[in-house]
């Protein structure tokens, strides 16, 4: 999925509309690689209307209505980086969910 498809076609070449309060901003390089490994998916987030996409030829940012998508967003990016640099998180996260 590239730039051009997201920003022309899914999103009909529109402007960011204020409602996007919150953005994730990272390379285009990591971006290409997080879609084409499935860390994230676009149309997803865009079909749920859970985030917009700008591009600039270097960076992509990813915009949120909400901070609980961004900082999804964010902890799935950051997972795929310690996973690909250790080979698995060494973070625990845990607790008691009501």
């Amino acid at each position: 999925m590239t730039p051009d498809f997201i920003m022309g076609l899914i999103q009909d070449g529109r402007r960011k509309p204020k409602k996007f309060k919150h953005w994730v901003r990272i390379p285009d390089a990591l971006f290409a690689e997080l879609v084409d490994n499935g860390v994230i998916d676009p149309e997803r987030y865009y079909a749920d209307g859970a985030a917009f996409f700008q591009f600039d030829g270097d960076t992509a940012t990813v915009n949120f209505q909400s901070l609980c998508n961004s900082e999804d967003f964010y902890a799935k990016v950051t997972n795929y980086l310690l996973t690909e640099l250790m080979g698995a998180n060494p973070i625990e996260r845990g607790g008691i969910f009501f």
